[in-house]
């Protein structure tokens, strides 16, 4: 019975020991798996704690808009919502600060739902994100609006969407022309979400960016997720050395190998995906070739619909470093893990387009002539986009 007891006494210590040692390695892994992804932006100043820390500067950005008018923008502001085709689009909405309708087209007092069907075959489209639909500031102060309002020949439709990148706003385009509907023209105001999402994970250029803010949005994917989960897959310690493991290092981007996580595990490979960033000597052909290839598909477009078109590299409000909206732009640089890679992706693009090498127009320095250039990090003032109004029209 003495034995007995010595050895479960011995046997408990053990156990114990090795159960902290267990726990402790588990907490280690989880703490450095999510320091790597932990991403505070503790430097950035937010629209509505600006307009109360600084009404005055704010009404200056506004044009002479009150505080009210301001808060009312910004709070009136639309979100993305599902769309069964091209994964989501903006809310419908109306009120005195948005009004989005038919096709999604974001109206203005020139365009909306009384000329829309008169004026869209033969108008002027225009596709991007949320600078070009125009987060937070309203419907006649968008660089449409004010396209619309310069030149009285044309009719500019807004169909800019907030997170769109240019290969999706691509597939819009196409969906319109399969609908029916024909352009004069057809403008695209790109580069600020195309460079962050390149930059932000490693897929090649052709997958990348995904279509769906996540790049698992079907089913099977979601299935193989949940069928992949269990307790042991859960642990951090198991997270950490998969994610360490080389060989998915390099080759999870490939996602028609059947030997990768994006179909092995779906849930490790996200994590992946995410935390190895492409490598900067590999940067170069990566957004290089997501143009090319880009520019050559609107190029047929073009010829087969017969319509112009242009293409424009845009400001990036997270590269000027006069941005009211950054606290200490050295500190902003250390927190946003992809910069050095979106600087450097921004650099190549402009000079393959100083080398006419892209066919595209470069306005990305634009900012620098506004002296209120942004009503938040990333989106346009009323004054920046009245300046791309004004140099967009001197381009056609």
């Amino acid at each position: 019975m003495y034995k007995l007891k010595f050895y479960f006494k011995k046997f408990a210590t053990y156990f114990t020991i090795t159960f902290l040692l267990f726990c402790l390695i588990n907490v280690i892994a989880f703490v450095i798996i999510n320091n790597t992804k932990r991403r505070s932006f503790e430097t950035i100043l937010q629209p509505e704690k600006k307009l109360e820390s600084n009404p005055r500067l704010m009404q200056e950005i506004y044009l002479g808009k009150s505080v009210n008018e301001i808060s009312k923008i910004q709070s009136d502001c639309p979100q993305n919502v599902s769309h069964p085709t091209l994964s989501f689009m903006m809310q419908p909405i109306k009120n005195e600060n948005y009004e989005v309708g038919i096709e999604n087209c974001r109206y203005d007092a020139f365009c909306n739902a009384t000329n829309f069907y008169k004026n869209v075959n033969g108008g002027v489209w225009v596709f991007g994100g949320s600078t070009t639909f125009g987060v937070n500031v309203s419907s006649n102060q968008t660089y449409t609006s004010y396209l619309n309002q310069l030149d009285k020949d044309n009719h500019y439709f807004n169909f800019g969407i907030s997170s769109y990148h240019q290969s999706l706003e691509i597939d819009r385009l196409i969906l319109l022309l399969k609908k029916g509907y024909r352009p004069k023209k057809v403008i695209f105001m790109d580069g600020l979400n195309d460079i962050t999402q390149l930059t932000y994970t490693n897929y090649s250029s052709s997958e990348t960016p995904a279509k769906a803010h996540l790049a698992y949005p079907s089913t099977y994917n979601a299935e193989r997720a949940f069928n992949n989960y269990s307790i042991v897959n859960s642990l951090p310690i198991v997270k950490l050395m998969i994610l360490k493991n080389k060989k998915y290092q390099n080759n999870f981007e490939d996602i028609y190998s059947d030997k990768v996580l994006y179909h092995q595990n779906p849930l490790f490979h996200y994590d992946a995906v995410v935390k190895y960033l492409p490598k900067i000597e590999d940067l170069d052909k990566k957004v290089t070739d997501y143009y090319k290839n880009n520019l050559i598909l609107i190029e047929n477009l073009s010829k087969s619909y017969g319509f112009e078109y242009q293409v424009y590299f845009q400001p990036n409000g997270i590269l000027y470093t006069k941005n009211s909206f950054v606290t200490n732009y050295a500190d902003f640089k250390s927190e946003l893990i992809n910069y050095t890679l979106v600087s450097r992706a921004y650099e190549i693009i402009r000079k393959k387009i100083k080398n006419n090498e892209l066919n595209m127009i470069d306005i990305a320095d634009l900012h620098e002539h506004s002296k209120n250039s942004y009503v938040d990090l990333a989106h346009y003032s009323p004054e920046l986009n009245k300046n791309i109004a004004k140099v967009i029209l001197l381009n056609n």
